[in-house]
C-alpha cells in the first residue's frame, strides 16, 4: 500500500514551506509555536498551496481578504469570495482553491485546535473546531480595516521573542467574537435560511465529509442527525438548491480524487474502499461526476480540477 501521503496543510507543512522560505516578511508565511499566519500573502505564491489540490484542513482557519477575489469549493460548496471578506474554516474541513484574481491578497491565520477552544472559551462563537463548518462574510471597508489591525497586533507579538500567550490567546479570542457578531448581525436579505436549517446543513456536509468512504446511503445521515430522510432530504434542497445524494456523490468523488492523486493504490483498492460493489462501477461512477476516468485522473488530472 503505502505511496504519497493525503494533501494536508498541517504545521509540519507550514514549517517546512517557512524553511524553504529562510525569511520572514509580509509576503511569506510566519510559524511561532502552534500558530502560522500570512499577513497580506497570496497562499500560491507564498507555497502554501496549489491551485485545483483538494487538501484536508486538520485545524481552524480564520482569514480576512483584503484584495481580490477568489474562487474555491470548501467541503464540496463552491465558492466566490471577494474583498472585505471574513472567513473561518473549521477543522476537518475539504479545501480546494480553483482560481485567485491576480491582485488577490489575504491575511490568515491556522492555529491548533488546542490553542483555538483556550481562544474561542467555546461561547465566543458558534463555528467551533469540531464543527467542519464554513463562514464567509461580506463586511464593509471599514470593518474589514478593524479586522485587519487585529490580525496585524497577533503578527507584532508572535514576532516578538518572547511570547505572552495569554495575550496572544485573548487577541484571538477578540477577533473571533468580532467574526462571530459580524456574521450574526448581517442585515438579513429576502429569502434568507432560518438559522436551525442551516444549522442542519452544516451538520449534514461535517457527517458527509467524515462518513462518506463507508456510507453512501442518506438513511445512515438522517439517523445520525434524528430526522427522517425525507425532512433531511428536504433541508438540504432548500438550503443548497442540490440534493442530499448529489451531495454525497461529490464527496465520494472528491475522496476518490484524494486518493487517485495522493496515494499509489490500485484502482480495485480504490473502488473497495469506498464500497463500490466492482471495480466497474466505480469508473463509471468517477467518469460521471469528473468526465474522466480514474486512470485518466491520475495520469493527468483536469486543470480545474473540478467536480461536472
Amino acid at each position: 500500500m503505502g505511496g504519497k501521503k493525503l494533501n494536508y496543510i498541517s504545521f509540519s507543512e507550514m514549517r517546512d514551506i517557512v524553511e524553504r522560505a529562510g525569511k520572514d516578511n509580509t509576503s511569506l508565511p510566519y510559524m511561532k509555536n502552534d500558530i502560522g499566519m500570512l499577513f497580506g500573502g497570496n497562499p500560491t505564491t507564498a507555497g502554501i498551496l496549489q491551485t485545483g489540490v483538494p487538501y484536508l484542513i486538520e485545524e481552524p482557519r480564520i482569514g480576512l481578504i483584503r484584495r481580490g477575489s477568489a474562487r474555491v469549493m470548501i467541503n464540496m460548496m463552491d465558492l466566490s469570495v471577494g474583498a472585505n471578506t471574513f472567513v473561518f474554516i473549521g477543522k476537518g474541513s475539504i479545501v480546494q482553491a480553483n482560481d485567485f484574481s491576480p491582485d488577490f491578497e489575504i491575511c490568515a491565520m491556522m492555529v491548533s485546535n488546542e490553542r483555538f477552544n483556550l481562544a474561542a472559551n467555546r461561547s465566543a462563537a458558534d463555528y467551533q473546531a469540531g464543527n467542519s463548518s464554513v463562514m464567509t462574510t461580506p463586511v464593509t471597508a471599514d470593518e474589514a480595516a478593524v479586522a485587519y489591525r487585529l490580525f496585524g497586533i497577533i503578527w507584532d507579538f508572535i514576532h516578538q521573542k518572547e511570547v505572552v500567550e495569554g495575550t496572544v490567546n485573548g487577541l484571538i479570542h477578540a477577533l473571533l467574537c468580532y467574526y462571530d457578531w459580524q456574521n450574526k448581525h448581517r442585515e438579513p436579505t429576502a429569502g434568507t435560511p432560518s438559522p436551525h436549517a442551516r444549522q442542519m446543513f452544516e451538520r449534514f456536509i461535517a457527517l458527509v465529509n467524515t462518513h462518506c468512504r463507508e456510507h453512501r446511503a442518506l438513511g445512515f445521515y438522517a439517523d445520525k442527525m434524528c430526522i427522517t430522510q425525507r425532512y433531511l432530504g428536504t433541508v438540504v434542497k432548500n438550503e443548497s438548491g442540490i440534493t442530499a445524494k448529489e451531495w454525497l456523490d461529490r464527496a465520494v468523488a472528491t475522496a476518490a480524487k484524494v486518493l487517485l492523486r495522493h496515494t499509489d493504490r490500485q484502482i480495485t483498492e480504490i473502488a473497495d474502499t469506498l464500497r463500490f460493489s466492482n471495480t466497474a462501477f466505480f469508473c463509471k461512477f468517477f467518469r460521471r461526476m469528473t468526465g474522466q476516468s480514474p486512470q485518466g485522473y491520475r495520469r493527468n488530472p483536469a486543470p480545474s480540477d473540478q467536480l461536472q
